[in-house]
């Protein structure tokens, strides 16, 4: 992944209203954009064994939605649903389950 490529994926995600929460990145990738991780200027960027990002936008009263998006050539996300009535606890349980069922999909499941 080129950092021209996820530039990209965020001004596309931010043209349409959804603004970048975390960033999730393996080693290999964190190593392969060294300082050019500043990308995501303030946000937070955990260690993974995942390339994703997460993105947020509102989606109703008392309603958020996050979308998790693999950082790789082939598109994919996972949106999750968050309410500010769960618990901080709550809402991240959601988040750690969609990153789980983003590592049961293989870049070719993208397509379908």
């Amino acid at each position: 992944m080129k950092l021209a490529d996820i530039e990209a994926i965020i001004a596309e995600y931010e043209k349409h209203g959804w603004r970048l929460r975390r960033v999730i990145l393996t080693e290999e990738l964190q190593t392969t954009l060294g300082r050019d991780v500043a990308v995501f200027q303030q946000t937070e960027v955990v260690s993974s064994d995942l390339d994703a990002a997460w993105f947020s936008r509102v989606s109703g009263p008392h309603k958020e939605t996050w979308e998790l998006r693999r950082l790789a050539s082939a598109p994919f996300a996972i949106d999750a649903f968050l309410s500010d009535e769960a618990s901080s606890e709550e809402n991240e349980d959601i988040l750690r389950n969609t990153e789980t069922r983003m590592r049961g999909f293989s870049p070719s499941d993208a397509g379908h």
